[in-house]
């Protein structure tokens, strides 16, 4: 088999054609290292983040905190021959677990976290976006094929986005029958895990809303989580808008911002009101991080109603219709319990 799978390799690499035998998802990734030119003698991963940046991953990642949880769980049905190795949906790995000699190899590959393994550097299937198994010679790269893996997308649990891979890698002699299965049950159970901490951090931000609703003025007030997306909001006409502050990348914004907090923790120690950040005018309203367990989950926003004909309707200066009843993306959802309901905005429980 193996040997089958060498001839099929060098075959697609002097002509182009691809065996029958060979899968649809390795000829196309083969196909696309051709056109990033990705060199067939690479030893390791070309690209490694500093320790300083792979920390601020690790740190300002839901996923990399859940794949911690889930170690007790690798431990206790697999053995000594397999490793985990957990990316981030641009490929950055995160996340090790691995023993003996197979640990000393994946170092000599950069396969460790700090490591970037993008199908346009390594020529890699790690992001292909669904299940995949690769064996020893069906690698790219030649220095892969003493090893073979499955990966698995790890699925956002509300959105169903791609957030990251989990990959089972091991010798090719130690490769299990049920490496897919095996690897999916573990990747259901990261996405389970993330659903239940998104469900906390949703509870956190219907409090900070609530706890600033109480004291608020006539201003628009809404909370939204990492995405932008409205969770909650005091005007029913400003709620319906979901793409209120297109094409503004909230995402980018937290990301950069989460970082900034890890590299000083005091940041967390105190709220901060900011001025809106898609906005060019500074007295249209602010912005208040949300924080759980020294992490960003979301904002507060408070938007300054503009007099009745002043200016046009937008992101930041939006002249509302309605009363100021709350209207939530879970409309029906109870006051959540009073233990979590202390000191929430801008800090750190």
């Amino acid at each position: 088999m193996k040997m089958n799978r060498f001839l099929a390799r060098e075959k697609f690499l002097a002509s182009g054609q691809v065996h029958s035998d060979t899968p649809l998802i390795i000829s196309e990734s083969r196909n696309r290292s051709l056109a990033y030119k990705v060199d067939l003698h690479l030893s390791k991963s070309p690209k490694v983040l500093n320790p300083m940046d792979t920390q601020e991953q690790q740190t300002s990642s839901l996923l990399y905190d859940e794949f911690q949880t889930i170690i007790p769980k690798i431990k206790s049905f697999s053995n000594s021959n397999y490793s985990f190795l957990l990316a981030d949906n641009q490929a950055r790995l995160l996340g090790l677990y691995a023993k003996e000699d197979l640990m000393e190899l994946l170092k000599t590959f950069n396969a460790v976290p700090g490591g970037v393994w993008s199908e346009e550097l390594c020529g890699t299937t790690l992001a292909a976006g669904k299940s995949v198994v690769i064996h020893d010679a069906q690698h790219f790269c030649e220095s892969w094929q003493v090893i073979s893996y499955a990966g698995v997308p790890i699925l956002d649990p509300i959105n169903r986005k791609i957030i990251g891979v989990l990959n089972l890698t091991c010798f090719p002699e130690d490769f299990p029958t049920n490496a897919v299965e095996l690897t999916e049950t573990l990747a259901k159970s990261l996405e389970m895990e993330v659903f239940n901490q998104l469900q906390i951090h949703r509870l956190y931000l219907e409090n900070a809303y609530l706890e600033k609703d109480m004291r608020s003025s006539k201003d628009i007030l809404l909370v939204v989580n990492l995405e932008g997306q409205i969770i909650r909001c005091n005007d029913s006409e400003f709620f319906k808008q979901q793409d209120w502050s297109s094409p503004f990348d909230w995402y980018q914004f937290f990301q950069m911002n989460q970082e900034q907090s890890v590299l000083s923790l005091s940041a967390l120690a105190t709220a901060h009101e900011r001025p809106l950040p898609f906005s060019t005018d500074s007295s249209g309203g602010d912005l208040q991080f949300i924080y759980y367990k020294d992490r960003i989950i979301g904002a507060l926003i408070q938007m300054r109603r503009q007099p009745e004909g002043n200016v046009k309707k937008t992101s930041s200066d939006y002249k509302s219709q309605s009363g100021k009843r709350a209207f939530s993306t879970n409309d029906g959802m109870s006051t959540v319990n009073d233990a979590i309901q202390n000191k929430i905005i801008g800090e750190s429980p």
